[in-house]
């Protein structure tokens, strides 16, 4: 089963549209602040969360409760307005800012980055993380997300003279490593 959490105007095929808001079409109506999720735990195959996370009250309590429900090695992607970017400032409902680093703390195999308490609560890989700009930006997507580390030196350096629209990453579940 794939979700859609968060759907909007994106209403997909083939997968399980869930938006808080009844006047929009979904196939579930729940609050995503409100937990638990109503699914069963080890249910989900894949996980669409695109533009909503920012407008959440907890992002890491619903990363918790998407590893809850997510089989074991299902895909979790999330696309949030990148942290310099205008998109990122001009809704007023966006509570929270997000960067290439961000989610680092929720996996457990990340071993150059602050290793929060989160990764007690979940364990995802990152699969993938891009930049993404407007299309007159393209050719500057590509080479900034050629890896990791040219990533960081963006993010370090120059994302406010250029700043990307959006980041989109891919996480893959894996089992909790309980210590």
């Amino acid at each position: 089963m794939k979700l859609n959490l968060g759907c909007g105007f994106n209403y997909r095929k083939d997968f399980v549209n869930c938006d808080l808001r009844q006047n929009l079409k979904a196939d579930k109506h729940f609050d995503l602040n409100t937990f638990p999720y109503p699914f069963k735990e080890n249910s989900i195959d894949f996980i669409l969360i695109s533009h909503v996370l920012e407008h959440l009250e907890d992002p890491i309590k619903v990363l918790k409760e998407c590893h809850r429900i997510l089989k074991l090695n299902g895909e979790l992607q999330v696309e949030v307005p990148y942290f310099a970017s205008e998109c990122a400032f001009a809704d007023i409902d966006h509570k929270h800012f997000f960067g290439i680093t961000t989610f680092n703390t929720i996996t457990q195999k990340e071993k150059n980055h602050f290793r929060g308490p989160f990764n007690s609560l979940m364990n995802f890989e990152i699969i993938n993380r891009r930049l993404i700009w407007r299309k007159f930006f393209k050719p500057l997507e590509n080479l900034i997300n050629i890896s990791y580390k040219t990533m960081r030196i963006y993010q370090e350096l120059f994302c406010w003279i250029l700043p990307a629209r959006a980041i989109k990453f891919n996480f893959i579940k894996k089992k909790l490593n309980q210590k």
